[in-house]
């Protein structure tokens, strides 16, 4: 399975990246986001 991990410490950002990937989701593509590095790093 292919994972996008989507960093930004602006929520409307990050918002707005996913809703760009969103089309991904059929094709099996899993978008997790994060607010900082921290917790991107403890993103599996």
């Amino acid at each position: 399975m292919v994972k996008i991990l989507i960093v930004d410490d602006e929520p409307g950002m990050r918002l707005s990246l996913e809703q760009t990937l969103e089309d991904l989701l059929v094709k099996g593509v899993e978008l997790l986001t994060a607010c900082n590095g921290e917790e991107a790093i403890e993103n599996p």
